[in-house]
């Protein structure tokens, strides 16, 4: 088992410089175990205002967020914002993550979570519809804060860097093993 989820976002930490002031507003979407109602949509989206009083906000949607709140926020024109509409491109999702002081993903997806831990940036985890979370997310979310990868999110955050070569060493030594196992490279 790994702790992550597997991407192929690439990064290219050394090459980028973190963008004074920008922060990385991630937004995920309505699945099986969230709803992403209205009342979520307007308090992030009321979030992404304050948050914008103080930091440059880079905001990124999934292609789970509701097509509903992305035109509320390309309607609202909100200042000290950009919002990022289709990056297709892993080289340019990662440089945006790595290149912010802070990320501030929904708790709604493992990959997302993911990509944004492994950028280095500190991660802070919006947290909604609390009685929806499945334990695994549960237990997810717990093992990370637990070895310090991510944070819970409130509007007076204070950025934070992390690493996480440790599980990625683990996670080769693993694979490593198994393939050193396997009865078809062992010939």
């Amino acid at each position: 088992a790994t702790t992550f989820a597997i991407h192929n976002i690439k990064f290219e930490k050394n090459k980028n410089k973190n963008k004074k002031n920008t922060i990385n507003f991630i937004i995920g979407g309505k699945n099986k175990n969230f709803k992403f109602d209205k009342t979520v949509q307007e308090k992030i989206l009321n979030d992404i205002k304050i948050l914008s009083q103080k930091y440059f906000v880079q905001i990124i949607p999934s292609r789970r967020t509701p097509e509903r709140l992305i035109e509320k926020i390309k309607n609202k024109k909100i200042p000290n914002s950009d919002i990022l509409i289709s990056i297709n491109n892993p080289i340019k999702y990662g440089q945006f993550l790595c290149q912010s002081i802070a990320n501030i993903v929904t708790w709604d997806s493992i990959s997302m979570i993911s990509e944004s831990v492994y950028s280095g940036v500190g991660t802070f985890i919006y947290s909604f519809e609390k009685e929806s979370l499945p334990k695994k997310y549960k237990y997810f979310h717990r093992d990370l804060m637990e070895k310090n990868y991510i944070k819970n999110f409130s509007i007076n955050f204070t950025p934070f860097k992390t690493t996480i070569n440790e599980d990625l060493s683990e996670l080769k030594n693993n694979i490593l093993y198994k393939i050193n196992q396997s009865p078809i490279f062992n010939t």
